[in-house]
């Protein structure tokens, strides 16, 4: 059974059509889903929090234009300078954010029928863990 290490990686082709070696993510895009997470969790925030809805819907849609301006852009000029302005944007609903935790869970999907026999695959809960 063989454990997986954590960097993402993305799938590239050439344009060819033929597989190209993965690649790091770059910046840009960490910026980019690091952002418009943020604003997915304000908006959920929104939903937990309706009392403050009309002062914050009008934050995070700021951010939002923030965003699509960058995507419209194609990233053009300092994202990090664009992302850090939307997250200035969204400052005010810090203190509320921190009151919660988030919990991230990860997931790995096994094949039963690929490459492991059925005692790799599921093992007893007195075989110890192979270690990574």
């Amino acid at each position: 059974m063989s454990c997986a290490r954590g960097v993402a990686l993305l799938r590239a082709t050439s344009p060819g059509g033929l597989p190209q070696a993965p690649r790091a993510a770059s910046s840009n895009e960490q910026l980019l889903e690091r952002i418009e997470a943020e604003i997915a969790f304000a908006k959920g925030l929104v939903e937990l929090t309706p009392s403050r809805a009309a002062e914050w819907n009008p934050l995070i849609a700021r951010a939002d234009d923030i965003v699509r301006a960058m995507k419209a852009g194609r990233m053009r000029g300092d994202p990090a300078a664009e992302v850090a302005k939307a997250e200035q944007v969204l400052a005010p609903l810090g203190p509320e954010a921190k009151r919660y935790t988030v919990h991230s869970v990860g997931h790995a999907h096994i094949d039963m029928n690929w490459m492991w026999p059925w005692p790799e695959t599921v093992p007893s809960p007195t075989t110890p863990s192979p270690p990574c």
